[in-house]
């Protein structure tokens, strides 16, 4: 899935795998049952590096994924990952990257039947620099 780990505007990239037959471990083919999770920096010049080995034990723990979700747990402006795993309980990724960058939230209201504001259009103008 793609989403922006760090706040820099370019959409990261996630991966959560796994095998399908875990009898494939038992034949020892290069690729496990329970795999790794990816997880790949964009760089902004249409290449991504890949950021795993350093991004935590939460994304090199291995497992038999079969599904993830993104999302703002915490209205904190940092994206965490919710893992669907095999016959295990889900791994929650809580993002703590340490990031300068920043994000801004807004909360449509609607009038009469539409309360959440479905379907609105907001307009941001930047003020002068500061």
């Amino acid at each position: 899935m793609f989403f922006d780990f760090d706040n820099d505007g370019w959409p990261d990239l996630i991966l959560a795998n796994g095998h399908v037959y875990p009898e494939v471990d038992k034949f020892h083919l290069g690729s496990g049952y329970q795999e790794p999770r990816l997880l790949y920096h964009n760089n902004g010049n249409g290449t991504f590096s890949d950021v795993s080995a350093t991004a935590g034990s939460g994304i090199n723990a291995v497992s038999s994924a079969r599904g993830l979700a993104v999302g703002d747990l915490w209205n904190d402006g940092q994206l965490s990952v919710v893992i669907n795993n095999v016959y295990a309980r889900p791994s929650l990724l809580v993002n703590r990257s340490p990031s300068h960058n920043h994000w801004i939230a807004f909360k449509t209201v609607g009038t009469r039947s539409n309360r959440d504001g479905i379907g609105a259009k907001l307009t941001v103008k930047r003020a002068r620099e500061l």
